[in-house]
């Protein structure tokens, strides 16, 4: 049959509309593949970036990486030991022989310790092995006894000491003292600043101290004195011996003719510093 006279084709649509909807889907496309090329590159730049930061910075097992120094802890204290911390017989004398200070394992120096160091240890930290300590200067007031402990760098490379270090004491009797300690400085050493934990480096030869004090219930003749100090650098270090006085590499320098210096090292020789002493310990400070 023929179309109707008269009639009308049926309305095409307008031409321009298809490439309008081709147009729409081609723009999203396009932002959809610059936001894949956005995140990809975003992803390649900060990897980069953390190996550039990982790059020669591996710290020793055991240390805070160099590039990342973490903030000292708080000074800390522990008080008198009660009655079961102390146990039965620890104002007696043993019968069996007391093992040197110097046949110590690691883990026994550790267990010696009353109060741990303040800073964790870096790359550059001193360790037991870089360093000589010692003990400097004597005083009494009061029923107080005052000293410094000092830390020498005897290593050919310059090393750090930062915050408080850690302290304990072993015995003549071979028993791990259980001091009231406390991280403080030492009474009649405040100054403003003066409890401040800066970052030192020791240079080789360069030395720094921390003030000590002890009072309390004092070794007598009849009860255990000290025989060696347990100093920790670096809380996670394992802590150095030292026999009063200890080995000062200075001393005939530092006495210089003087008669007190040989009379404070005498003094220092054997310290009345008994189970259950107080003993207060300073920050590191440059000198000694």
């Amino acid at each position: 049959m023929g179309a109707p006279s008269g009639g009308s084709a049926a309305p095409v649509p307008p031409g321009p509309a298809a490439p309008r909807r081709t147009a729409g889907v081609s723009r999203a496309l396009l932002a959809a593949l610059a936001l894949v090329v956005a995140l990809a590159a975003l992803l390649v730049w900060r990897g980069a970036i953390g190996g550039e930061r990982g790059a020669g910075s591996q710290p020793r097992p055991g240390s805070s990486s160099p590039s990342v120094r973490l903030l000292p802890d708080a000074p800390q204290s522990v008080g008198e030991p009660s009655e079961p911390e102390l146990g039965r017989d620890w104002d007696r004398a043993p019968d069996a022989p007391v093992p040197d200070p110097a046949s110590l394992s690691a883990d026994q120096r550790r267990a010696l310790l009353r109060l741990d160091a303040t800073a964790a240890g870096t790359a550059e930290s001193c360790t037991a092995g870089d360093v000589v300590l010692f003990l400097q200067g004597f005083d009494v007031a009061l029923g107080h006894r005052f000293s410094h402990l000092v830390v020498a760098n005897t290593s050919d490379e310059p090393c750090t000491v930062q915050g408080y270090p850690g302290i304990g004491g072993y015995g003549e009797w071979g028993s791990t003292f259980l001091w009231e300690a406390e991280q403080r400085a030492p009474a009649g050493s405040q100054a403003p600043g003066g409890d401040g934990q800066p970052l030192l480096t020791l240079q080789p030869g360069a030395s720094a101290a921390a003030g000590l004090e002890w009072t309390g219930g004092l070794a007598g003749a009849q009860s255990e004195a000290l025989r060696a100090f347990a100093v920790q650098l670096a809380r996670d270090q394992d802590p150095a011996l030292l026999v009063p006085p200890g080995d000062d590499p200075f001393a005939g320098a530092r006495a210089g003719g003087d008669p007190s210096f040989a009379e404070a090292r005498e003094q220092l020789e054997n310290p009345d510093i008994g189970m259950l002493s107080t003993v207060r310990v300073g920050p590191w400070k440059p000198g000694g």
